[in-house]
């Protein structure tokens, strides 16, 4: 092998190397990445739509302009954040610079009023090169939306391109359990090893979870990140959830079984079909999509369920699609959209746990 052509091959390899940077990164794994050579950038800006976190979401937005290893010499990079009466920023949020890099002064923020809780403008773009960190603050089951605007000037290809988030902030339930209520309400229930209790509870829907008792866990990671929520002490968890919802007649079944730390959930099951990794199985308003080996995100009428792995039990963060006014749901987490309070020992639900046990134990 010639010189000259292993001197071909490092190039390429190290034009690859560093072909992208990225522009936005939030602190649930989320990135958006612009290519530095060649080609039309704009078409590989990718927004990041939908993403559900609990409160609060951590936005990083990053300015190079040139001056970092991996950017273009003359690049011109600038940033704004659309103004709330373009639709920017709604819900009862607020937009808080809350960290800035050595390299940025206080006055570089656009002081955050409730007319304008965004960073810079059209007129007065942020292009100081650094990191800026804003965290969102949101409320339970309220959304934010947030557009914002990136324009490059430089090599080698002019990019305007307008990068959009949605973020909802759901109700959880995680660990042994602890359930975080429609309304913001939180209270625990401990429930039998191997009973299986109703949590939602509707005219054409039902969501079920067995409860079992684990002496230990671990954490898991996956793509190198800690998934959060992890809860590792003795307790009773919820190891097996089962989703079933009628459709233009037909009732459907969807059986969710989680897994161990390592490999995530051992089965998602919809109607007797096993889904892998990557795969979605629709029926009108009711939906199942494996994400990954640790995600499951299941649609229903009245509620998107977000489902992760922990080790041999699953977290869930719950939102709803319709207005609390159509709700007329019950169960442990299904009758919380309502505001009472019980002379119970769990002050949120009525009756007593035991109530929402299965009888017939089983899943459906």
């Amino acid at each position: 092998m010639s010189r000259l052509f292993l001197s071909l091959i490092l190039s390429f390899l190290s034009i690859n190397l560093i072909s992208s940077e990225t522009i936005v990164s939030d602190n649930l794994g989320n990135s958006v990445s612009l290519p530095l050579r060649g080609g039309d950038a704009t078409a590989d800006i990718t927004n990041l739509n939908s993403r559900i976190s609990t409160s609060p979401y951590v936005l990083s937005v990053y300015v190079n302009n040139g001056q970092t290893t991996n950017s273009n010499p003359g690049t011109s990079e600038h940033y704004w954040f659309l103004p709330p009466n373009n639709g920017a920023l709604y819900g009862n949020a607020t937009l808080v610079a809350s960290a800035w890099s050595a390299n940025f002064q206080s006055n570089d923020f656009v002081a955050a009023s409730p007319v304008s809780q965004f960073l810079g403008s059209q007129a007065n773009p942020i292009n100081n090169t650094g990191v800026y960190t804003f965290t969102f603050t949101i409320p339970v089951l309220q959304r934010v939306f947030v557009q914002l605007f990136y324009r490059n000037t430089g090599a080698p290809q002019p990019v305007d391109d307008l990068i959009s988030i949605t973020i909802d902030n759901p109700v959880t339930v995680v660990g042994d359990p602890q359930f975080v209520g429609l309304r913001g309400q939180s209270f625990q229930v401990h429930g039998i090893d191997g009973a299986i209790y109703n949590i939602v509870s509707g005219a054409q829907m039902q969501v079920n979870a067995r409860f079992v008792f684990l002496s230990k866990g671990k954490c898991p990671i996956v793509n190198g990140i800690p998934e959060p929520n992890c809860w590792s002490h003795a307790g009773s968890y919820l190891g097996e959830m089962s989703f079933q919802q009628t459709v233009d007649g037909h009732l459907h079944k969807a059986l969710v079984t989680s897994g161990s730390a390592d490999t995530g959930f051992a089965s998602v099951v919809v109607d007797g079909t096993t889904l892998e990794v990557g795969q979605t199985i629709s029926f009108g308003s009711f939906s199942v999509y494996v994400r990954t080996t640790h995600h499951v995100e299941i649609e229903t009428e009245l509620f998107t369920f977000q489902l992760s792995n922990s080790d041999m039990f699953i977290n869930q963060a719950v939102s709803t699609k319709v207005p609390f006014s159509k709700l007329q749901t019950h169960g442990l987490l299904g009758q919380t959209h309502a505001p009472k309070v019980y002379n119970t020992k769990t002050r949120y639900i009525e009756g007593e746990v035991d109530d929402y046990v299965i009888a017939e134990n089983e899943m459906f």
